[in-house]
This record gives structure tokens, sequence and C-alpha cells, in this order.
């Protein structure tokens, strides 16, 4: 059951001005002691807006900020440095019908100038219809930049709602490229493209970009796994996969991780291999969905991680850290979500997984992680007056606030006993309520003071969605048969 939306609506029709204010409230903070680590700014007087990437290209001692609409920011790797920012690219100023850029990589061989490759989408004025490609460009030198008249596309396909977009060299020295099911969150995969491998989308794909096959501006690997599989894209390295949100390879172990955003219920890390089935769309993690669509090749492997609706609801693929300054993360995959903002640090040795645990809360919408000089990882907001962190630890970080352990505390109630609430504290009653076996639930919502939750709508792909912003110590309080459960945020 969702209450969000239904709150919302409760604060909405009853305005600060007319609502007796909450001046009881003694919750505040968690009953969990804080995690070890917490978000630090980078830079914290950098304007930035949009970005939705960040490549690292060690040989310049340099990273790049990618903006949605185009503008790709370079600055040095060593946070320590000034951030004197130069534009490596103005993609709309030369690439026609430009309207995203999801992802930037380097291929940086010895000897030669980089090059640059960029998955970027872009929409016909005129039919409407909107394509993503996949594209290299070299690049010039004083200041490092793009070459605009170097734009060679190798790759196009579709686009839509879940492009994926990531792209990522691995220690073969192929191309990897995530592309997710290109559709809209709802319904699951209308096209039934997760399954199919006759397409490019909810895959990822792998290809030699230092080689040519006739009529390709790329080579297919030949040891690419749907070589000999009738009707297959050859491209195809693993599927199943409903939008893989940001990929990385393991140093030591070479493996390639991808946190796969879900549906309604799951968020999923996978270790891909080759060949690999991931499920979407008959399954999300441990969940059955769509059980009738015909399957693809292989039999489904499983997530090494999926976590539930109740921790976070989009998974944001990270890196392993390398660095010396937070020395006990040393070799875990560190990863985040987007809606919770909570961080974890996994540990898998190639073979199963170690350990796995939530570092940090954050409260930001991590939209990507990215990596820095001597093995540091950097992570962003989304999606505007947008900061630059990394972890550090939390110098309170086990210590236990002073969170209510007796309703009586709470100051949510003039009388617990006869479920009377204190002055301030309204009921609400959810449109839809929880089977809960012929029992009756009373539910509250308590808003310190005269404070108010802010909301404003936007359009997203032709729906509308609605953005809130609740104040610190907001609660929504529900009791079953006596029973009182809490949420504070």
């Amino acid at each position: 059951m969702r209450l969000i939306p239904l709150f919302l609506l409760f604060a909405n029709t009853l305005p600060a001005q007319d609502r007796v204010p909450w001046t009881t409230s003694r919750i505040t903070g968690s009953p969990d002691p804080p995690p070890g680590y917490m978000a630090e700014p980078v830079w914290p007087d950098l304007k930035l807006n949009n970005i939705l990437d960040i490549a690292h290209l060690p040989k310049a001692r340099r990273i790049f900020l990618v903006a949605q609409k185009g503008t790709i920011l370079s600055l040095p790797d060593d946070t320590a440095k000034e951030p004197n920012g130069i534009v490596f690219a103005e993609l709309s100023r030369f690439i026609e019908h430009f309207t995203n850029i999801y992802g930037l990589t380097f291929q940086d061989r010895k000897g030669k100038r980089p090059v640059a490759f960029i998955f970027y989408t872009t929409e016909n004025p005129d039919t409407k219809e909107k394509r993503s490609h996949v594209a290299r460009f070299k690049t010039l030198q004083d200041p490092f930049r793009i070459e605009p008249e170097s734009h060679e596309v190798l790759l196009s396909l579709g686009a839509g709602g879940h492009n994926g977009g990531h792209l990522q060299f691995g220690p073969d020295g192929m191309l990897y490229i995530s592309v997710g099911d290109l559709e809209v969150p709802s319904p699951p995969d209308p096209d039934r493209t997760g399954q199919d491998i006759t397409d490019l989308a909810g895959s990822i794909l792998r290809i030699d970009v230092n080689n040519r096959d006739p009529g390709r501006a790329y080579r297919i690997p030949p040891g690419n796994p749907f070589l000999k599989t009738p009707g297959a894209r050859h491209e195809v390295w693993a599927f199943g996969l409903r939008n893989p949100w940001k990929m990385c390879f393991h140093p030591t172990t070479n493996d390639l991780w991808v946190g796969d955003v879900g549906w309604e219920s799951w968020e999923l890390l996978h270790r891909i291999e080759r060949g690999g089935n991931y499920g979407w769309s008959l399954v999300e993690g441990p969940k059955a969905i769509n059980v009738d669509h015909p399957p693809g090749p292989g039999k489904i492997r499983p997530p090494v991680i999926a976590y539930s609706h109740y921790e976070g609801a989009s998974i944001t693929g990270g890196y392993v850290y390398q660095g010396k300054r937070l020395p006990k993360l040393n070799g875990a995959y560190i990863y985040g979500d987007f809606v919770t903002g909570r961080v974890w640090a996994m540990r898998h040795d190639g073979r199963k997984l170690i350990g796995n645990r939530m570092i940090a809360d954050t409260r930001q919408r991590i939209v990507t992680f990215g990596q820095a000089a001597n093995g540091e990882i950097l992570f962003i907001n989304w999606p505007r007056q947008q900061t630059l962190f990394r972890l550090a630890p939390n110098p309170k970080a086990g210590t236990l606030s002073n969170f209510p352990k007796k309703l009586s505390e709470t100051g949510l109630f003039a009388d617990a006993a006869r479920n009377e609430p204190a002055p301030g504290v309204y009921g609400f009653q959810p449109i839809t309520r929880m089977w809960q076996d012929g029992t009756t639930a009373s539910h509250y919502l308590a808003i310190p003071g005269k404070s108010t939750i802010q909301t404003e709508t936007h359009k997203r792909r032709g729906s509308l969605l609605l953005r809130y912003n609740k104040p610190i110590d907001t609660v929504l309080a529900k009791t079953i048969l006596g029973v009182i459960l809490l949420v504070a945020a």
C-alpha cells in the first residue's frame, strides 16, 4: 500500500493557517544508531545541474561531469585541487535533433589521443521518433576537448523510458553498453523485449570498436554468446534486464556488476556473465511477473543482491573502492539508492557473496557514482542545485539518539490508552485499506508546528508526477488493535 499520495492530499487540503500546530512532538532522529559513514560535499561552491554521469580519464587526471542536455564539464580528478572547470563538449550545438546524453567513457590507447564514446538520444521533430545512438569522437588538446567533426555513429537503436545508456570498456578491451527495455515504467515490459534477443533492448551489449565487420562501424567479437542462435542480435552479451543503471568491472576479479532498477517491489544487483538471462520481465528478482511471456534462452540467473522497496526504490550501481582514505571500505563495491539515499558496501570474491551492509544514509537522490584519483569514489544528487559528494566517517556513528522508547513519550497522543490524538495530530483514511483479517486500523499524520508538506507537479514522458518535501520529524502513526506503528521522516 502506498500512503504517500494520501497524506499529501491531506496536507494540501488543510492549509497551515487553518490547522492546529503540533507542539507536543518529542520524536526526532531514529531509534537506530547512525551508520558509519556520511555524505561529505566536494567543491560545495561548484554550481551543477542535471548531471547524469561521471567519467574518469586517469591519464588526463580529469573527471567529466555529464549533464543531461549535452554539456560535459572537465574537472581535476584530485578533489584537493581547485575545481578549474573546462567545457569538454556541448553536444546540442552540433548533433542534429539531440535530446539527452546518458553515458561517456574513454578508450585510452598507448601513444594515441584518447577516444570518447558517448551514448545519447535524438528525436525527429517531424515524426517524433526517438532513437538512441552510441558514437565515437576524437579528442583535441590544449584544452582537452571533443572534436565535433570526428563524430561517427557506431550503433543506433530505439529509445524510451528505460534507456540504460552506460558505457564501460572491459578488461578484454571490448566496449560494453547497457540498454534498458526502452519502455514506460508500467505496465511491465509491454513489448516483451526483456526475454527477446532478436533486438538490443533489455541487454548488455559487447562490441569491438578497434575493428570493423562489413557494413558496420564495429566488429562482433567472436566470443559473444549468441552467434549461432537463429535470429539473435550478435551484439548481445547478456539479457533480461529492465533498466541497467550504471555498471562497472571489478578491478581484481574482472566481474561485471550492474544495478538493475526494479518495477514495483525489488531492486537488483547482478553479476553479469556471458550469455546470462537475468529474468526480466518473467520475474522481478524473487517475484514472478509476466509468467505467460515466452522465455529467452538459458535458465534465469538470480541477482546477487535483491532489496525490497521497504529499503529503497531505485538502485544506482557504483564502483569498487580502492582508496586509502577509508581503509575499512577498501575492496568493497559501493552502490546506493536514488530514492532513499542509502549506500551499501558489498563484498564478493568472484564466486560467492561475502557481505553486504548499509554504510550511509545520505538522504540524497543519488543518480550516479564515479571514480576519481587514488581509488576514491564520488557521487552526485539529482536534478538541480547538485552537489558532488564523497563518503566520510560519521562522527555520530553508533551513538543512540533520544528517540522515545514509550508511546507516552512521543507526544502523539493526549491519551494513548484511549487512542486519543494530541492537538495537531490528524486522522486520515487510505482509499484502499490493507487486508488485516477483519481487524480495524486508525491512521494519523503529525507535522511539527505549522510547517507543511511542499508539493510540486511535473510531467515526465507524458505522465503527471508529484514531488514532495516533507518537514523533518514528520510522523505517520497507525494503530491495529492497540498496536501502534510509527514512521518518522
